[in-house]
């Protein structure tokens, strides 16, 4: 099985080749090409040989490095989407994944350099100096909140290898933790509200409308994940023979729903499943 080399051996082995072509690469540069590398000492290489050839000289800095791959925007999207994640802002973290294409950044640095600042979070909320790199100053945030952001980001982790886009992962994962209603305030985690821990009214529900919709969201999932991970930060308000009303109170939710593709796999799924023709409408749940 491949086993993944660390910072230090790979920055070991890139310093000894640089020696031997008698170059002088900055610390900083081997530490990112050490990251780029992703834990393969002959991908490391390969990136070693494109800084060299496109630099054409004997002295390699850092810049050099961020130049040819594309890494200089990284340090300050992933501050802004540590913020979304911190404070539930959907729209600027999603902005801010879709620039990491768009720079053409690699993903997997990028998921890096993420995870990288959240261990720094939680060893400073833990009372720990990170060894290394820029401490993250943010908003006050207790451990649990930290350790519950990590674990959603390293699930993506695992997942974006394996995606279409890469980038999908962690916008599902901040969809998702977005559309969570436990809030932070002031050190204290209020848990989220669910049909498990309200006490229920005498009068009888209807189990069916929120059976139905969890059957919906399961099913668009199998079709569009990220259509399936808005659906999840909203609920049913009525369906009927006619109308099917989606109610959010998040106007990212709605625009993103409302758009023709969104609208159309979401009738297509409800009269599949159902085997109604309805109108499919999404309203705002009291505003931002």
């Amino acid at each position: 099985p491949f086993t993944r080399a660390t910072t230090d051996e790979l920055i070991h082995s890139f310093s000894r080749i640089a020696k031997g072509e008698k170059i002088s690469v900055a610390d900083d540069a081997l530490y990112l090409i050490a990251t780029l590398s992703d834990g393969s000492f002959r991908d490391g290489a390969k990136i070693f040989e494109e800084v060299v050839a496109s630099v054409q000289e004997k002295n390699i800095d850092k810049k050099d490095v961020e130049n040819l791959y594309n890494t200089l925007h990284v340090s300050s999207l992933v501050e802004i989407v540590v913020q979304a994640f911190i404070k539930k802002d959907l729209q600027a973290g999603l902005e801010a994944l879709g620039k990491i294409e768009s720079y053409g950044i690699d993903t997997a640095y990028f998921m890096d350099q993420l995870l990288s600042w959240l261990h720094s979070m939680l060893l400073q909320a833990s009372g720990v100096k990170a060894s290394k790199g820029e401490e993250p100053t943010q908003p006050f945030l207790p451990l649990s909140a930290i350790k519950d952001i990590l674990k959603t980001v390293m699930k993506a982790e695992k997942e974006f290898r394996f995606a279409q886009l890469p980038q999908l992962p962690l916008e599902i994962a901040l969809i998702e933790w977005c559309s969570k209603e436990a809030v932070v305030k002031e050190g204290v985690r209020q848990e989220p509200v669910t049909v498990e821990n309200v006490s229920q009214p005498t009068t009888q529900q209807k189990p069916a409308d929120t059976t139905f919709w969890y059957q919906i969201i399961d099913a668009i999932k199998e079709k569009n994940y990220t259509v399936a991970g808005v659906l999840r930060g909203c609920r049913l308000k009525l369906f009927d023979e006619k109308t099917f009303i989606i109610e959010t109170q998040h106007l990212f939710h709605k625009e993103q729903l409302e758009k023709d593709t969104a609208k159309t796999l979401l009738h297509d799924v409800i009269k599949a499943l159902s085997g109604k023709d309805v109108l499919v409408n999404v309203e705002l749940r009291g505003g931002e």
